[in-house]
């Protein structure tokens, strides 16, 4: 279908404080579509001189595949997933706090958490997810935290961060971001692409879907959202449209005679910010 000329594919709220209109309103399979915001105005940045955009979303929602396209598009990427692993490396103490909560039988004979044995456990129970949040956030975000203040002394003006964060609202990081991606889709999407992909029974993929944050609750705090059953080429056009808006603002915080303006211009790609 062919959008008119004033109309983009992106649905951008107004602001934050729309999300209870959002959330009331029902999700449908293919989202509505409105006309583009005018140009961002300046803000105050979490990290200066990066702005820094928060891109979440349930489990198998498609954030990895939005993620990739940001990244071609010219942005840094800190994904929490990665961070997550790295915490419960052995040796790390999150992992011994991990074996004390839950006993020795997550732990595989090379020392490592046997992450498939545990997630099993812990989304079939609420308290026992609550535990492993406890033991493992707090060191996530701290470690994101320190990547991006490292960025935030090394990086040009102009610079557009995203981190990508399955956990971002429900684990409070979003002080940690000036902007915030939200990538839907319906449960029933969720679980199909986590039976195919993970070779999950129903059951323990509509657990996982079910212990996550549900989408209208998401999208009370999205200042963008991305259809995440959209036509690859679809998503790369609203992906595309998100980078533009987030671009701008970060010229716009830079300043109009920033070297860092200039520098960042469409087509120059920037190499993910490793672990």
């Amino acid at each position: 279908m062919r959008l008119p000329h004033h109309a983009s594919r992106l649905d951008i709220p107004k602001h934050r404080g729309t999300g209870a209109a959002l959330a009331a309103a029902p999700v449908p399979r293919c989202f509505s579509w409105v006309p583009r915001l005018p140009a961002p105005q300046t803000i105050s940045l979490k990290w200066p001189p990066l702005v820094v955009a928060g891109l979440t979303g349930g489990i198998a929602s498609g954030k990895t595949t939005v993620s990739r396209m940001f990244a071609d598009l010219g942005a840094v990427i800190l994904n929490a997933d990665a961070e997550g692993h790295a915490v419960v490396e052995p040796g790390e103490p999150a992992l011994a706090e991990i074996v004390a909560a839950f006993g020795p039988g997550f732990v595989l004979p090379d020392g490592r958490l046997n992450r498939r044995a545990l997630g099993d456990r812990v989304f079939g129970s609420p308290a026992d997810l609550k535990t492993l949040n406890r033991l493992t956030h707090p060191r996530i975000k701290e470690r994101l935290c320190s990547k991006l203040r490292k960025l935030a002394r090394e990086s040009a003006p102009a610079t557009v961060v995203v981190v990508e964060a399955a956990i971002l609202i429900e684990a409070g990081w979003t002080d940690a971001v000036d902007k915030i991606v939200v990538v839907a889709a319906q449960p029933s999407t969720q679980v199909a692409r986590l039976m195919a992909g993970l070779r999950l029974t129903p059951s323990q993929a509509e657990a996982r879907v079910q212990a996550q944050l549900p989408l209208r609750q998401r999208l009370r705090h999205a200042d963008y959202r991305i259809d995440g059953e959209a036509a690859l080429p679809e998503t790369r056009e609203q992906v595309s449209a998100v980078w533009d808006d987030l671009l701008r603002l970060a010229r716009r915080q830079a300043g109009p005679g920033s070297p860092g303006a200039r520098q960042l211009a469409p087509g120059i790609s920037r190499r993910k910010h490793g672990g």
